[in-house]
């Protein structure tokens, strides 16, 4: 899944030469990342979505003792805040603060992980689908999602 990116890249199709943005919504404990390194993507900057702050501290050692070249921003460093509800429209990201990351650098990559505790068929204690508490999340990857598409377009005709 990842290799193609890498030929994209080389070929000039992929973002700058110094590497790609990429946006990780709730990546866990950075397997994206290491997906992205072990296919030689470079990324130039690269902005942590994660509600636990524990997997923020995994996911920015990750990068900064791999590769140190790579711009690691935080929720907090950008003035975005987790609300404590995962199905609040504005968890993360708001519209406007989205718009800005595309104005400002571009968003070449949007990954992430949703909780699969609730969703797994091997979870069968906790097994609540889409429905439950935490899976609330991917409806906020969905919405990150539509919104980077609508702003990417918006300013790549200006």
């Amino acid at each position: 899944l990842v290799r193609p990116l890498k030929n994209l890249q080389m070929r000039g199709q992929l973002g700058p030469p110094e590497g790609i943005t990429v946006l990780s919504l709730f990546d866990g404990i950075c397997a994206a990342g290491v997906a992205l390194r072990a296919e030689g993507i470079c990324v130039r900057r690269i902005y942590l979505a994660e509600i636990d702050k524990e997997r923020t501290r995994i996911a920015e050692a990750f990068w900064r003792s791999r590769s140190p070249h790579t711009e690691v921003i935080g929720l907090e460093a950008l003035g975005a805040r987790f609300s404590g509800d995962l199905s609040a429209t504005n968890t993360f990201y708001s519209n406007e603060k989205l718009e800005e990351m595309v104005k400002t650098h571009g968003i070449h990559l949007l990954i992430g992980g949703s909780p699969c505790k609730e969703v797994s068929s091997f979870s069968r204690n906790c097994y609540q689908g889409l429905e439950g508490k935490n899976s609330s999340v991917f409806d906020q990857y969905s919405r990150i999602y539509g919104k980077l598409n609508q702003y990417i377009i918006k300013h790549k005709s200006n």
